[in-house]
């Protein structure tokens, strides 16, 4: 992370007079919903991609978009060379976009010129240029210190989803990649497969995505509290919520449309046993969401799944593959 430091005291930074809005997760919390209501907004102004990726991948703690923008590339490439002279022009205008998307990735000055001009090269009179990439939570106090070094008016957005309801929709979410990869897979074997993939490299209260707490502890040692608002997705979709993040942000509120949600995931019910076994192996964010919002967190939450003994990882690896025998296509 030494590389950190030399380009935090780099002179590229937003213009002057301009507020930066980061959302920084989580994942499955809401961020897709409230990002579309910031890119509504006459005041803000949102890349064409929602996530930029560009602090987490930049300090190695997420790679999967540079891996994304590289297939994209190839990709454009390979279409390319199948072109007609009709199609070369189309097809090489759009390789160059793909570029200039990778161009963000570059480990120097380079990219972050790509970052600041994605940021700011179409925002126009918007006073608000807002990157909401929940895979931020990830990152650590040196990179949010940084994030924030970068504009001088920079604010600072955590949604936190009840963890096990969050845990099990991106579940849900990563089942889609299982289903596209295996023709007849079942969507709930592909969940349970998603689910005890993340177990089998983590404890539950340590994957990176569901660690409130530690996501919490570095950005408030590197971020002044008074540009930190934290937000509950159970408690979003409502007019108050939302006045609420327009006065942090220093946007005028506008009304909401809460009958539209966004990136909305297949349902399916969570069994009951690995309810309870990622509740208590969850305890200790739970306890520590109670102890930091106090009443302020959700009453809706699993408190009571938390309260349980602590269960580990083999115990849960044994719940979360607890799904009926299939037949030789059912099987993820």
């Amino acid at each position: 992370m030494s590389n950190v430091t030399s380009i935090a005291a780099n002179p590229m930074r937003f213009p002057d007079g301009k507020t930066v809005v980061y959302c920084v997760g989580a994942q499955k919390g809401g961020t897709t919903w409230l990002a579309d209501y910031v890119a509504g907004h006459p005041r803000c102004y949102m890349p064409p991609m929602k996530e930029c990726h560009f602090f987490d991948t930049r300090y190695g703690f997420d790679m999967q978009a540079r891996k994304v923008a590289i297939r994209n590339m190839k990709r454009h490439l390979d279409t390319m060379l199948a072109a007609d002279n009709f199609q070369f022009g189309q097809k090489l205008a759009e390789l160059q976009m793909a570029a200039q998307r990778a161009e963000l990735f570059a480990p120097d000055d380079r990219g972050l010129a790509a970052y600041l001009r994605l940021m700011t090269a179409r925002a126009g009179d918007a006073t608000h240029l807002c990157d909401f990439t929940p895979s931020y939570a990830t990152c650590d106090r040196t990179v949010f210190g940084f994030m924030d070094s970068l504009a001088d008016e920079a604010r600072f957005v955590f949604i936190m989803r009840d963890p096990v309801d969050r845990l099990w929709s991106q579940a849900r979410m990563a089942s889609k990649n299982i289903l596209a990869r295996n023709s007849g897979a079942d969507f709930e074997a592909a969940a349970h497969k998603a689910l005890k993939h993340y177990l089998g490299n983590y404890q539950a209260a340590d994957l990176p995505r569901s660690n409130y707490r530690r996501t919490i502890t570095e950005l408030e040692a590197a971020v002044p509290r008074e540009r930190i608002q934290y937000l509950f997705y159970e408690k979003l979709f409502t007019e108050d919520t939302v006045g609420m993040f327009c006065d942090f942000a220093g946007i005028d509120h506008m009304p909401a449309d809460f009958g539209r949600r966004s990136n909305e995931g297949t349902g399916l019910d969570m069994p009951e046993s690995v309810r309870e076994m990622l509740g208590s192996a969850l305890k200790v964010q739970y306890d520590f969401i109670r102890e930091r919002f106090g009443s302020d967190a959700p009453e809706s939450w699993q408190w009571a799944a938390a309260e349980r003994p602590q269960a580990d990882n083999a115990h849960m690896d044994s719940a979360a593959g607890a799904v009926p025998a299939r037949s030789e296509g059912g099987r993820a």
